[in-house]
């Protein structure tokens, strides 16, 4: 999902986002050098930085999840006329940004933007747990808040492109633009309230979507989804109405068997993410075979 958080943030107007959802969205590492704009690569899969399409890297990377993944959080990168707005990455339910955004971070900063990442839903006292994302939305939707706040004070922008994946292409992201309140939810909730408040009649989902998942106005939305996804189900679900681009990524290309996580590190993914960042610099989407589970295997 990609979205642009405007001034003020507790309420971003003018916001774009783009839901690269397969669950919702989806989609997104070390900094090159000290400029103050990253390099802008002919082919941002083939720029300065590498970029893994293999989530065996984010496994790899998991164990540290406080580091950021190459090409995230230069202090540095100031955007430019043709990047104006700094990309903010939401990972999914049960990751990090570690774990979730090797692909996506290099790609984007390949691509000439200003990339942040950061981590939330912790739910435990251990800093370094490489599985998060199960806290409490309501709460989690502030860490976003200051995320936003803190990327538009270092870049002087005045807005940002939220880019999320499952969770954080959907109830996190449409929470932090539409509602942010607080919440209960059965016993569940006390430990990974996060789990329950995905479910389809949760309160909370009640209190983001109540006529469904919608268009917000002025936010330009993208949702990206696999007609494979058996995390969010049907995947009919994650189609907006309103004025949204829903992408469906078998339209076209019935190679493409990525299902929810495949998703999250598919190169097929990532250029329709490019598209949505820079729709006068879209380029057709190619169709290659992609691996459920594996979107590096050809």
């Amino acid at each position: 999902m990609i979205g642009a958080a405007t001034r003020p943030p507790a309420r971003p107007l003018g916001a774009r986002r783009i839901v690269a959802a397969v669950a919702v969205v989806a989609v997104a590492v070390l900094l090159v050098g000290s400029a103050t704009t990253p390099a802008r690569a002919q082919s941002p899969t083939e720029g300065p930085l590498p970029v893994p399409f293999d989530i065996s890297a984010g496994f790899q990377a998991s164990l540290a999840p406080e580091i950021p993944p190459p090409g995230a959080n230069d202090p540095n990168c100031r955007p430019t006329s043709e990047r104006p707005r700094p990309v903010v990455l939401v990972h999914p339910t049960f990751t990090t940004q570690a774990l979730a955004w090797q692909a996506g971070a290099p790609v984007l900063n390949n691509a000439g933007y200003c990339v942040h990442t950061f981590t939330f839903g912790n739910v435990t006292g251990f800093p370094a747990m490489p599985i998060q994302g199960l806290g409490d939305i309501r709460a989690s939707g502030l860490v976003l808040q200051e995320v936003v706040d803190r990327a538009l004070a270092e870049t002087g922008a005045d807005a940002v492109d939220l880019v999320g994946h499952s969770q954080g292409g959907g109830i996190l992201a449409d929470y932090y633009l539409t509602v942010l309140g607080p919440a209960v939810y059965g016993s569940l909730e006390h430990s990974t309230p996060a789990l329950i408040q995905q479910v389809v009649d949760s309160p909370l989902a009640a209190e983001v979507y109540p006529r469904g998942p919608e268009g917000i106005p002025g936010v330009r939305m993208y949702s990206i989804v696999s007609q494979f996804d058996q995390i969010v189900t049907p995947f009919v679900r994650q189609f907006y109405s309103g004025d949204v681009t829903n992408i469906e990524l078998q339209a076209g290309c019935a190679e493409d068997l990525s299902e929810h996580v495949a998703t999250l590190y598919s190169e097929r993914v990532w250029l329709h993410v490019l598209n949505a960042l820079a729709p006068a610099e879209a380029r057709p989407v190619p169709c290659f075979h992609v691996a459920p589970y594996a979107p590096w295997v050809r």
